[in-house]
Order: C-alpha cells, then structure tokens, then sequence
C-alpha cells in the first residue's frame, strides 16, 4: 500500500530511505529534510509502522510505502530480497523511476542533510553534464562522561586524510579501526539528476547499462550529511546485534574497519551487553584530550543542525528525547526478542 504526498510538488531536490527504526527517528528525518527544502521524502518501510503513518502521513511531500508481500511482487520477480542492502537500492530506484523532482538523494534514516538551502544552491549552479553531487559526510560522536540530554547533541567528527599517519594521536592503538577517523563510513552519499538514466546504489549512482554516457560527479562544497550512527547508546547497541545477526547474508568487505572490529568483538564476548557497552565508549565517545587533538587538526566540523526543531514545528507528537525514543525502541522490538526466546 502506497500513500502519495498531497498536492503540486515543486521542482528540486528530494530524500529516499528505507527504513526499519523507531517512529520518531523516521519522523524527524522526513520533518527535517521538509524543513530543509525537500520536495519530496520518499519512505520504504521494511516493516510495517502505524504510528509513523499516523505522525507523519499528512505531511505533504512525504510518500509512504509498505514493504509488504504485494509490494515485493510487483517491484521483484523473485520476491522480497533476504539482503537489506539490496532492497535499500531496489526500493531508491522504484523512487528514482517515480520522483517528480529533479534530484534525488539515497540515504538512510539516521542521516540528515545539513543546510538545504545550501545544497539547493550548489544543484542549481551544476553544469547539465554533471549527473551527481557527492555530499560529504560527518559524524556524531558522543561526549565521554556527560549524559545524553538531546537526541541529536554531542560533537561532529569529520574525515581526515592525514588519520593512518596520526589517528594514534586520537585513538591509540585501535586508530587502524576507523575509516579516515569516522567509525561508519567516509564515502558520503550523492545526490543524483532524475532525468539522467542512473542506477542509484548506497554512496553512488552508475550508468545503465544501455546508457553510453559515463556518470559524471561533483563535490559539494557546503552542504553535509550528518550520520547519527546510533541516537543512544542503547540504539547503536540494538543496531550492532541485528548486523551480527545478520551477518551470514552479509559480505565483510562491505562493512567499515569498524563495524568488522565490533562484529569480532561481539563473537569473543558472546553477546554479553558489558563488553558492547566497551566497545561502544571506545568507538563512539570521546574524551576531553581526543576532541581538543581534533579540534587542533580540523576534525571537527562546526556546523549546526538542529532536526528536533523541525519536528516541533511539523511533527510535535514525535517524542524526540533520548528517554521516549528508547521507549520506542525497546517497544519496537521487544515482539521480535520474545519470538527468539
């Protein structure tokens, strides 16, 4: 079942995610990417979520769809994908093929754009040959020692090209583990023309294969995407569990030095929830010391994104602080943890 935005979309931009979270971390990402300058926010729910439905789905511009049996018959001939990452490309280009904007960009639902007005003026001066924007991305980590008392708090760390000669610097001797000093990724994500026959992918578009024309990119120079990789502690812990679950359908050469550092060490641990929380404060906090070295060395980004205020103005039923959104989250899969016991 689809729900269609309402009324006359604009020309510009639009966000695509597949999404299996809690509702208010879905309900921030489509309100602030609305708020942002957004035409469109398209919305693949591998799972079925009234609440969502009832926060959001009046929100013009935001399509809802469930990722239900029908759907998989009419998009896939062999059903619904086992991998998640494959049904994250199939499900942004069902949106691609569909978009009534001009650009569109694949992401996930912990990702927010960072100054869309930014970005809306670096799309508008690209030359028409250039098919994708790349935005950069930085990624929040949390202060060690201090409680968590906003959603989307803490301090931005961004890739660093001199991190394998000085990460020790940073993190010791468990720098070799990060990716140029983020833990997730540092390829960021690209925004791509609609009209230009591409095959969007996680990070980057590609030519069809019947399209001659090789895919030609540009790098922004303002606009972001901020990774909010776990909104708590306990969120990025349930978020490591279900990639070590899925781990048999799952390459490790697709998974960051650090997702592959957690995933060895949560088979030594045994799935004991002390030695993640470890691993968490090791990969995910920081210290007094690291965020002055990286302050000194330019890691820190020091832009501003606040996608609480959005939600209060689009969305105000959406709880958005760390207690309510923990609630959600034990709420949303607690079914499953009862189903493997």
């Amino acid at each position: 079942m689809t729900t269609e935005g309402r009324g006359p979309l604009p020309t510009g931009w639009g966000v695509v995610a597949t999404v299996d979270e809690p509702a208010p971390l879905v309900a921030a990402m489509a309100a602030h990417h609305l708020d942002q300058g957004a035409a469109q926010v398209f919305l693949y729910l591998d799972r079925p979520d009234p609440d969502l439905r009832v926060l959001i789905g009046h929100l013009p511009g935001v399509v809802i769809t469930d990722c239900d049996g029908a759907y998989w018959a009419r998009v896939r001939h062999a059903g619904r994908h086992r991998d998640h990452v494959w049904r994250q490309v199939i499900n942004a280009n069902h949106a691609y093929a569909r978009a009534r904007v001009g650009w569109l960009l694949h992401c996930d639902a912990d990702e927010f754009v960072a100054d869309g007005a930014a970005l809306a003026r670096e799309l508008a001066a690209l030359p028409d040959e250039v098919h994708s924007l790349i935005l950069p991305n930085v990624e929040r980590a949390f202060c060690r020692g201090r409680p968590q008392a906003d959603l989307f708090e803490g301090v931005f760390r961004r890739p660093w090209r001199g991190w394998r000669r000085f990460g020790w610097l940073m993190q010791g001797r468990h720098s070799g583990i990060f990716q140029d000093g983020l833990s997730a990724h540092a390829l960021g994500k690209s925004v791509t023309r609609t009209a230009c026959g591409r095959w969007l992918e996680i990070h980057r578009c590609a030519a069809l294969t019947d399209t001659p024309v090789p895919t030609r990119f540009a790098r922004a120079s303002e606009a972001r995407i901020v990774h909010f990789d776990g909104l708590t502690p306990a969120h990025w812990q349930a978020k490591m569990a279900r990639l070590h679950a899925e781990l048999p359908l799952r390459s490790y050469g697709r998974m960051s030095p650090t997702r592959r550092h957690v995933m060895a060490e949560m088979r030594r641990a045994g799935g004991d929830p002390a030695a993640l929380a470890r691993v968490f404060g090791r990969v995910q906090t920081l210290g007094f010391w690291q965020r002055l070295a990286m302050r000194l060395l330019g890691m820190m980004w020091r832009g501003r994104i606040d996608p609480g205020a959005a939600v209060a103005r689009l969305c105000p039923a959406a709880a958005v602080t760390p207690e309510a959104f923990d609630a959600a989250l034990v709420a949303r899969d607690r079914p499953a943890m009862l189903a493997a016991e």
